[in-house]
């Protein structure tokens, strides 16, 4: 009886793995720094701003890669 559920367990968790093996990759997420320069109109005189902003960009992994011969 032990045997068996032993065997079992091991079954389960060797699916398991294989499984999670299959799961799709989880979007990278980066961060990017981006300057920003704009003329802006502040009491009739034109100022010009740089604005730094950081930005969160999400990345999809790649796709599986196919070989031609």
């Amino acid at each position: 009886m032990k045997k068996s559920i032993s065997i079992l367990i091991g079954l389960l968790v060797m699916a398991s793995m294989i499984l999670a093996a299959c799961a799709p990759a989880a979007p990278e997420t980066v961060v990017e720094t981006v300057i920003v320069t704009q003329e802006v109109e502040v009491e009739g005189e034109t100022v010009v701003e740089t604005v730094i902003v950081e930005v969160e960009v999400t990345e999809e992994p790649a796709g599986p890669v196919e070989f031609k011969a």
